[in-house]
């Protein structure tokens, strides 16, 4: 009698067991990760330029970034910015700037802290030479004062995913250095942006 109910003990275990590994060989792969994604941001901000010559200048800008994914841990930013100063004694200066950037970020999280160093170029000038002359300004004609000025900026800022949508919010706070042409060479701004998530 002991036999028997150790025998059907034993078969109902591996009953059990194989039904078991039946059930596990039968749930679905866990997902791959997600691939980094690509993001379109518009940002606006305050800030200062803070060598001109009457001291440090208050200043807003707007901002539209794209950030292309290299890797998980990288993107390429391709970047457009106008600037408004207002002057201290001087005339109030208006910028447009083009910058190329490596951004360094976790492109799978929610939250990413990230940094960036950027290659700027900016046409520069007074607001009144934008004012008069807008559509040489903007082709980056000099004949009218214009100056061309080139440099480097490194940001950094946080991005996070907005609950059931496929936006992301940003802030950023950046510096520039723009040694090369005649006027300021150092620029902080701080940028608060919204992107979409293609």
């Amino acid at each position: 009698m002991f036999k028997r109910s150790f025998l059907v003990s034993l078969a109902v275990l591996f009953v059990m067991a194989q039904a078991h590994a039946s059930a596990d060989g039968e749930r679905p792969a866990p997902p791959p990760p997600a691939a980094p994604t690509t993001v379109l941001y518009a940002s606006t901000g305050v800030g200062s330029v803070l060598d001109t010559p009457g001291g440090a200048a208050p200043a807003g800008t707007v901002s539209i970034r794209l950030a292309l994914p290299l890797a998980r841990l990288f993107a390429l930013e391709l970047m457009g910015t106008t600037g408004y100063a207002i002057g201290r004694g001087t005339p109030d200066d208006f910028w447009a700037r083009l910058a190329l950037g490596l951004r360094v970020e976790d492109g799978l999280r929610a939250i990413r802290p990230y940094a960036s160093f950027r290659l700027v170029h900016l046409h520069f000038a007074p607001a009144s030479i934008w004012e008069d002359h807008p559509g040489a300004s903007i082709a980056g004609s000099s004949i009218e004062g214009l100056q061309h000025r080139s440099g480097m900026a490194t940001a950094i800022g946080l991005s996070w995913a907005i609950p059931r949508t496929s936006m992301r919010a940003m802030a950023e706070l950046e510096g520039s250095w723009v040694p090369i042409g005649n006027g300021p060479q150092w620029f902080a701004t701080t940028e608060l942006g919204l992107g979409y998530v293609f």
